[in-house]
């Protein structure tokens, strides 16, 4: 077990190093997602003219307007190529509330802020465009309206407009999202449990060190209550419970040790995606040991007992993933508890399942 110690010890380091010597990367906020379908022409150019069927425009103007918002380099851009329409005047309640869930779930499953699609005519020499914005966050839908006269070669000229037009609207719906999370973040009247997060982790523990040889590796549960501060940071208290027997099972004379543990630490996420993230996390708390000794034969029955408090520390790495209300996760965590005599070093390995609210 000194070889998983110094592994969990080389990648803890290697970590926070990365933390330290990248901060820009590291802390660098994550790009709108946005999901771009492919236009809708309200014309009918089945028997029309090639040097008058503008049919073509529904690819081509996504299209451009996709590339310009990839290249400005502020947002992360998904182009799918079937025509797809967002309905804007759904009057009935109830199916406008399943309407807009189904779009929120579309946004999700593919790590989107924005579902953008559209539809448009071509009358004489002029365009007439409609461009529907999905919230995916904000669950709301944004309609926007243009006309050109800029066609054939000009063409260019319009979707550059509507480039920033989009990218001004995002921007300012980005900003209206912001402020209303703060708000509602550090307004604990208005939404209480909005960042709580409720879970159980569990794996296996590796006992290391001088106590390895008194007490054999054991499973190792611990709910947890998170508290998200911002998107990078969270707070998470987790209590521990951990019980293994003496590694002898033929000593004449057993013992079983108990361990209750309370840590409070701080987390770092690195959002990889909307869903995705690394997380890294050092804390400290106090635990209270129990050793049970029982002598055995003839003295079966005459246990006795010894309690122990002590401060523990640790830190973890570790991968989530969200998927609606839960989240999961999977890592490691070092953890060492400063017992007078021999302090004990321990390598958890472990998964768990949290819901958010």
């Amino acid at each position: 077990m000194m070889k998983l110690l110094k592994i969990i010890y080389s990648l803890s380091a290697v970590l926070i190093l990365s933390v330290n010597l990248y901060p820009q990367e590291m802390k660098s906020p994550k790009k709108t997602g946005l999901l771009i379908y492919n236009f809708i022409t309200t014309d009918n150019y089945d028997n029309v003219k090639k040097e008058n069927n503008y049919k073509y425009y529904s690819i081509v103007i996504p299209q451009t307007i996709l590339k310009s918002l990839n290249n400005s380099g502020n947002f992360e851009v998904k182009g799918e190529t079937g025509p797809f329409t967002i309905e804007t005047d759904i009057q009935d309640k109830s199916e406008k509330k399943k309407y807009i869930k189904k779009l929120t779930d579309l946004g999700r499953q593919n790590n989107s802020d924005y579902i953008i699609t559209g539809n448009y005519n071509v009358a004489g020499k002029k365009i007439t465009l409609r461009l529907v914005i999905f919230d995916v966050r904000g669950e709301q839908i944004e309609i926007i309206d243009h006309e050109s006269d800029e066609l054939g070669v000009k063409l260019r000229i319009t979707t550059d407009q509507l480039s920033q037009i989009i990218s001004e609207k995002i921007a300012n719906l980005d900003r209206l999202f912001r402020e209303s999370e703060a708000a509602s973040r550090f307004n604990p009247l208005q939404t209480p449990l909005s960042i709580v997060t409720l879970g159980v982790d569990s794996g296996y523990l590796y006992i290391l060190g001088e106590w390895r040889s008194l007490y054999k590796d054991t499973f190792y549960i611990a709910p947890f209550i998170d508290f998200d501060l911002t998107d990078y940071l969270a707070l998470s208290l987790k209590f521990t419970s951990i019980e293994s027997n003496s590694k002898d099972d033929e000593a004449s004379i057993r013992s079983r040790i108990k361990i209750l543990s309370s840590s409070l630490s701080l987390s770092y996420l690195y959002r990889i995606n909307s869903s995705f993230a690394w997380g890294l996390s050092a804390g400290g708390g106090a635990s209270k040991t129990t050793i049970t000794i029982d002598p055995g034969p003839p003295f079966t029955g005459s246990l006795s007992e010894k309690d122990s408090y002590d401060p523990n520390i640790d830190i973890s790495s570790y991968f989530t993933y969200n998927i609606s209300t839960f989240s999961f996760k999977a890592g490691f965590q070092y953890r060492r508890i400063f017992y007078t005599d021999e302090p004990m070093d321990n390598g958890i390995i472990f998964a768990g399942i949290g819901i958010h609210f």
